[in-house]
């Protein structure tokens, strides 16, 4: 195997968060040494903060391997099989997603006025 696997997910997941992005779910290859378990386990104990879920950890086969210098047709299609019903509920997750980060900015216009004190709104000129 590899090394950096675990380390290298967690870093790239904070590194999305501290530049204020959201993150919807994580997304690994199943390369046989169950990082999914621990990189799921840190993310639900509190890695992930600001009072939000953990994103989900989704797992895919490994793909396929080459033979030459292309991957097999049939190895590619088997290989999505496998993984059609995971990119499914990433997918419906993804919109889940965007749909309540676009309801949460309608409201924040709202939201803003009722908790900030803006000088030139106490005569209503806004």
């Amino acid at each position: 195997g590899r090394i950096g696997g675990i380390s290298n997910t967690l870093c790239a997941l904070e590194s999305l968060l501290l530049r204020g992005f959201d993150v919807t779910c994580v997304i690994m290859l199943d390369m046989g040494l169950k990082n999914d378990e621990a990189v799921r386990a840190i993310v639900e104990h509190g890695a992930y903060g600001m009072g939000r879920e953990p994103p989900p950890v989704f797992v895919l086969p490994p793909i396929p391997k080459r033979r030459s210098s292309v991957i097999s047709e049939q190895s590619l299609k088997s290989w999505f099989t496998q993984s059609d019903a995971k990119f499914a509920r990433v997918v419906k997750l993804m919109h889940q997603a965007h749909a309540e980060r676009v309801s949460r900015l309608a409201s924040a216009k709202e939201q803003a006025m009722g908790v900030l004190w803006w000088p030139f709104t106490q005569h209503g000129s806004l």
